[in-house]
């Protein structure tokens, strides 16, 4: 049996998706750029998600599916996809999200060209469940030319959204880091990390549409899908502390220098505590 190895592998975790997976699937199957492998894992979906991938995995053989029989929460299933992957590039896809057929290539062709890029991502925009085009979401987070410290910096001041999570991370380099960690804001954590591993890259060009759902700000329904139901009732501060936790862990990870640990964890608590303060007060609010 022939192994297909792929140049890019692409992540798609979903849950109960079956309102807009198969637009999310035919724009990916589109893409202009071919060499690539789609990996689907169904967290333990109780609508019809698992049969409409079933379905399209039968009429492409790029396409591999999975499932888990018990929902153990999208960070892990995040995580599930990449440890199933065998390209040499990797992209997280969602199941309502959309792209142009020509994000893969013009992102692959800035990583080419740039070793020292560890993530390429285009502009992103919001989209509404009607399909209609909302504003650009804020945030630059092109690190090429800058020191380390400036790219470390500015990436945890400069995210306005976790959206650049679904660009094109090198998979040598992001076997390096500790994938979503189960923690709140895990996307973050994972981009603080990627950022301490090399540059960020911005294709120019809006290629990327972000869903914006119904359940979109509910933090019980994000605390729900992201740990699963069988998470145990955590305080809002250790949610919180949990969260500069896995930040601190991350620099040490990857910092040698006691000076570049310390500023570093330094900066990162302090853009957390100011930054995100708000989800703190949610927190508070939502636990009242």
């Amino acid at each position: 049996m022939t192994i297909f190895n792929p140049i890019v592998s692409i992540g798609m975790p979903v849950y109960n998706e079956e309102q807009f997976i198969r637009k999310s699937l035919d724009s990916l199957l589109a893409q202009s750029f071919k060499d690539f492998e789609l990996i689907i894992s169904n967290n333990a979906s109780t609508d019809s998600t698992g049969q409409i991938c079933l379905k399209y995995a039968a009429k492409d053989n790029r396409i591999r599916y999975s499932h888990y029989d018990e929902n153990l929460g999208s960070n892990e299933n995040f995580n599930r996809t990449f440890k199933l992957s065998r390209g040499k590039y990797f992209l997280w896809a969602s199941g309502h999200d959309l792209r142009q057929e020509d994000y893969i290539s013009k992102c692959l062709e800035i990583l080419e060209a740039d070793e020292t890029v560890v993530l390429c991502c285009p502009k992103a925009r919001w989209i509404n469940s009607d399909g209609e085009l909302g504003v650009f979401i804020s945030g630059n987070i092109d690190t090429r030319g800058l020191s380390s410290m400036s790219q470390f910096y500015k990436t945890i001041w400069g995210l306005g959204y976790g959206f650049p999570i679904y660009g094109i991370i090198r998979s040598c380099l992001l076997k390096k880091t500790g994938l979503f960690p189960r923690a709140i804001g895990a996307d973050i954590v994972l981009l603080t990390e990627l950022s301490l591993l090399g540059a960020f890259a911005q294709v120019s060009e809006s290629c990327l549409y972000i869903r914006k759902l119904s359940d979109y700000g509910s933090w019980e329904h994000y605390i729900l899908k992201s740990f699963g139901p069988e998470i145990n009732r955590r305080s809002v501060w250790y949610l919180y502390n949990r969260w500069i936790y896995e930040h601190i862990r991350v620099i040490a990870r990857h910092v040698r220098s006691f000076r570049g640990r310390y500023i570093r964890m330094l900066l990162v608590i302090i853009c957390i505590l100011r930054k995100y303060r708000w989800i703190l007060l949610r927190l508070i609010r939502n636990s009242n």
